[in-house]
């Protein structure tokens, strides 16, 4: 991961707005905490837990891998890269402000 800018955070979290944005659901915060919790995560397993179609799922990973947010195994299914975590601690300490 390296060090990641303040503005480089900012930049994902602008990113992360507009995907969210599409559905009516949030979804991002969530997903990532739990993959945080539990690690590797099949998206048939991730359903129930986010209460979104699996194929929805499946697109909205895509979107997080891209941004390098979370990796994937063939396996062992998704989980969170220490950018996707840091950006996470980000969300949560926004969440703390409010």
């Amino acid at each position: 991961m390296g060090n990641v800018k303040d503005s480089e955070i900012f930049n994902i979290k602008e990113q992360l707005l507009v995907l969210e944005q599409r559905n009516q659901a949030p979804w991002i915060r969530k997903t990532l905490q739990i993959l945080k919790d539990q690690g590797y995560i099949l998206s048939k397993d991730l359903e129930p837990e986010i209460d979104i179609p699996s194929d929805t799922i499946k697109n909205f990973m895509r979107n997080l891998k891209a941004l390098h947010l979370i990796s994937t195994n063939t396996r062992k299914g998704y989980s969170i890269t220490p950018l996707g975590s840091k950006l996470l601690r980000h969300l949560c300490s926004k969440d703390d402000d409010q």
